[in-house]
């Protein structure tokens, strides 16, 4: 079997490309021709790459940075979580639960001891006890838990 190469191999992404993906992920709403003078391209060849890189599904979409703190959502926990099975079916009913936590903002599948790394980030530290007493032990197959609050977001910094 023919070993398969980089995704950047495959679409042919090049230099100047990686140089727009690093811009347009930095600010999403730049101009083309903002965009073209950064990556030292006229504007049609911008647009031209832009709009390939987003039809091959490398620039999945655009969205709003929303400060969380403006929606009062001042607290941040990290969730770290066993689960007391390990088949594929209650690995798919947990994660099927899982998209309803309340706050979720980020959920990981790990190796090591914990299954599973939960980003929430809500009103307080009260309300992060209650997700890991209350909401937590109600997902399926939930065994240990360990919840850990950050103190300060160092990045990306806000």
């Amino acid at each position: 079997m023919a070993q398969r190469g980089s995704l950047a191999e495959l679409i042919k992404i090049d230099l100047i490309d990686l140089e727009l993906l690093r811009v347009v992920e930095a600010d999403g709403r730049i101009s083309i021709k903002a965009l073209a003078e950064r990556i030292g391209l006229s504007a049609a060849p911008t647009q031209n790459r832009l709009r390939r890189l987003e039809k091959v599904g490398v620039i999945c979409g655009y969205r709003a940075q929303v400060d969380p703190q403006i929606l009062g959502r001042q607290a941040i926990g990290f969730l770290e979580l066993h689960l007391d099975c390990d088949t594929a079916s209650d690995r798919r009913e947990f994660e099927a639960a899982l998209v309803s936590l309340q706050g979720l903002v980020e959920a990981q599948r790990m190796s090591g001891h914990w299954d599973y790394l939960i980003k929430v980030r809500v009103e307080d530290s009260a309300k992060l006890v209650s997700i890991l007493t209350h909401d937590v032990p109600k997902l399926p197959h939930v065994g240990q838990t360990r919840i850990s609050l950050a103190v300060k977001t160092i990045y990306p910094e806000r």
